[in-house]
């Protein structure tokens, strides 16, 4: 234990430690999700839509396509400021340096 209680070693060793990678699936998991089609079409029913599921909508659905596009161009947005962000605060260069022991 090197002198330390349990909630003092998760916290200053274990927290640390796995917080680039916790944030890194929590990244993953919401860009990919951000994209799903078919779980929300069929689980969710045809009174909740996501922003895929309007976008197919628009495009196949009704043929609008400069409004399916432009929908498209805002996620592609939204999606990569989340990214960039991530990456300018808990990016690679984080997770070499927790590796290295700067």
């Amino acid at each position: 234990s090197l002198g330390c209680t349990e909630w003092q070693a998760f916290r200053e060793v274990t927290m640390p430690l796995s917080l680039p990678g916790v944030s890194a699936g929590c990244l993953l998991v919401f860009v990919l999700t951000c994209g799903t089609y078919l779980p929300p079409m069929i689980l969710g029913g045809p009174g909740n839509e996501m922003i895929a599921n309007l976008i197919f909508k628009r495009v196949i659905g009704t043929l609008d396509w400069p409004f399916g596009s432009a929908i498209s161009a805002i996620l592609l947005i939204l999606l990569a400021t989340i990214v960039y962000t991530y990456n300018r605060y808990m990016g690679i260069g984080q997770i070499f340096k927790t590796l290295s022991n700067e």
